[in-house]
């Protein structure tokens, strides 16, 4: 079955992929691209060392692949958060793109003493830091999707929108993440008892699963012609009107066209 998920998951990804180039969606989410790209080639190498290399060699593969994938991970919600927010960055210096890196990094600062509920007793550090950043990444993941959602009404970002699209699949896989792992600590878990590996066994597979369905869902979701797009509201137009003119004065009939042209 682990090889069997692990061939689908080559297979979904490289497809959508495919549909990233071929829909030139690349071009707008070059990160989240470039994180797909990771994945693959990180599966189809992974999977041919863990059968030829000692351990101790491959676990060194493996903090280096997680590492950049974890970095991958924090740069493609950076992206989502900047394509969101793109109207109100045109109004910064050319640094505007920084903010929300550095916003994801104090975020993530804040958080870091509270994700580490899923570490257990026993677990070596490196294992610990692995579990605690993964679970890390998963809470920034779901506040990302929530932010998204909740002002997808006040930026007039609609369901059919790519960054919403990413952060639901994300986000999906997230809650699964955050759940099972919750139960493996309450889980005993025994290697010397085949019935408690395969039962904790069982768990990881499902959560192979929901990241499989999160593939299907944006292969489905990308496939789809996007609706034209609105970059705000006419409330929101209004707003970042004057947040970028706060420091000088606006001629009213430039002002009004603004506002006829949001709506």
């Amino acid at each position: 079955m682990d090889s069997y998920f692990a061939m689908m998951g080559q297979i979904l990804t490289g497809l959508l992929l495919l549909l990233l180039f071929w829909r030139r969606i690349y071009r707008h989410l070059p990160i989240f691209t470039l994180f797909l790209i990771e994945s693959l080639a990180s599966s189809i190498l992974m999977l041919r060392l863990y059968k030829t290399v000692p351990a101790g060699i491959y676990l060194t593969y493996y903090t280096v692949d997680f590492a950049l994938s974890s970095i991958l991970q924090i740069a493609v919600l950076a992206e989502l958060i900047h394509s969101v927010l793109k109207p109100f960055l045109k109004s910064l210096p050319r640094i505007g793109w920084l903010i929300p890196l550095c916003f994801l990094l104090a975020l993530s600062g804040i958080l870091w003493p509270f994700a580490q509920f899923g570490i257990r007793s026993g677990q070596s550090h490196q294992g610990q830091i692995f579990v605690h950043l993964q679970i890390l990444i998963s809470i920034l993941r779901i506040l990302i999707f929530l932010f998204i959602t909740s002002g997808s009404r006040l930026l007039a970002i609609g369901w059919r929108d790519r960054e919403i699209h990413i952060a639901t699949g994300f986000g999906f896989y997230s809650l699964i993440y955050l759940a099972l792992t919750e139960i493996h600590i309450h889980q005993p878990l025994d290697p010397a008892n085949a019935i408690m590996i395969w039962n904790y066994h069982i768990l990881d597979q499902l959560l192979v699963f929901s990241y499989l369905a999160s593939l299907v869902y944006w292969l489905l979701m990308f496939s789809l012609k996007d609706a034209p797009r609105k970059e705000f509201t006419g409330s929101m137009a209004d707003i970042v009107l004057r947040l970028s003119n706060k420091s000088s004065q606006v001629d009213p009939e430039v002002t009004n066209s603004h506002k006829l042209g949001a709506e």
